[in-house]
């Protein structure tokens, strides 16, 4: 049933500046609304707030930060987005038998690979696949100006040239190098930023032949097996992202404890999944780094923050989802309890508790 029929309003181009809980147990939710000629400042109302803001949103965790709302370092992935012909794959998952009319092929895998901890001693982290793109393109998502972050998508037919996939590697908090270690909560956000940042400023910093620069929006990258040999690419295969690709020391950009694990992968992937996928055809392109958010919104046990009832931060920017399907069942059961905390049904188990 539709939002709409239960009086419920939709506002885009609108954006949340803060969330403030009055004395009443009311809270005030401070938009800027920019549907107008010049924006404009909105308050609203509400006995519930259910936050879900998506994981890219820093300002919000910023905001809570500054509230005293509970935040915690989480782990998520980072790595690359690997794009290879979609005939080769089709080859690879049909074993040869695919023909014309047969859906675009897909792919997943896991690999376990053995790199540096934090304190230098060897450490197993995962190696996956994500967000498989079958007859995909490659498109920007950065979130932030002087970043450069990579994304994939399907359209309804699969009909491109290329297949493309998020290949990334686990990143638990305590990996990132320890100049993040004082960040406390925002430790691996900010190293998430950081790595995004490096990505931009060296395509920045190049040059095209005849001396002007390439888009801003271009992304460094380079042929898998240049990758695992710590080769440049002389030359990179065509690709479906629009702003272009700049061959790019890869293997140097990224963080060593991830393209060291990157590189033990995809001869393992080649070996142990799909034999042909290791190649100089295929072409990785950085970063992906938005696979699920790095900084949890701590919730009590009636999905609300401990800090702000009647909060319900929700979905991946808070932490607790990874994708559409585990967001919205995040949704659905924030909605549950918002609607047990608005009937009060929490204050009336306290008192039963309190009684027995």
């Amino acid at each position: 049933m539709c939002i709409e029929e239960h009086g419920g309003e939709y506002h885009f181009q609108s954006r949340v500046e803060d969330v403030s809980r009055l004395k009443s147990g009311v809270y005030n939710v401070k938009v800027v609304d920019s549907n107008g000629e010049k924006p404009k400042k909105v308050t609203y109302k509400a006995n519930a707030v259910i936050l879900a803001t998506g994981h890219s949103a820093r300002d919000i965790y910023e905001m809570a930060s500054a509230k005293g709302w509970t935040l915690e370092a989480k782990g998520f992935a980072m790595g690359v987005r690997v794009e290879h012909p979609q005939s080769l794959i089709n080859q690879m998952r049909y074993r040869g038998q695919w023909e014309p009319g047969f859906p675009a092929a897909e792919y997943s895998f896991v690999e376990q690979v053995l790199g540096d901890g934090p304190d230098g001693e060897q450490v197993e982290r995962g190696v996956f696949s994500f967000c498989m793109c079958p007859g995909g393109i490659l498109v920007p998502s950065s979130t932030e100006p002087g970043t450069t972050v990579l994304n994939g998508m399907s359209n309804s037919a699969r009909n491109s040239k290329w297949a493309n996939a998020g290949v990334v590697v686990s990143i638990e908090p305590g990996d990132e190098p320890e100049k993040y270690h004082a960040d406390g909560a925002f430790s691996l956000l900010n190293f998430q930023h950081d790595v995004e940042k490096s990505m931009y400023d060296w395509v920045a910093a190049q040059r095209k032949p005849d001396g002007t620069p390439y888009n801003p929006m271009a992304a460094p990258a380079q042929r898998m097996v240049d990758f695992c040999e710590e080769q440049i690419s002389e030359d990179l295969p065509a690709t479906s992202y629009h702003p272009g690709a700049v061959s790019a020391p890869l293997h140097e950009l990224l963080p060593k404890h991830i393209s060291e694990r990157l590189q033990q992968a995809f001869p393992a992937v080649n070996l142990h999944t799909m034999r042909g996928y290791y190649t100089n055809d295929a072409l990785l392109l950085g970063v992906e780094s938005r696979t699920s958010s790095p900084i949890r919104m701590t919730r009590d046990d009636n999905y609300q923050s401990p800090e702000a009832p009647g909060v319900f931060p929700c979905g991946e920017g808070a932490g607790y989802s990874g994708g559409i399907v585990s967001s919205a069942i995040d949704g659905i059961n924030c909605a549950l309890a918002a609607a047990r905390f608005l009937r009060g049904e929490e204050q009336e188990k306290e008192q039963e508790t309190s009684e027995e």
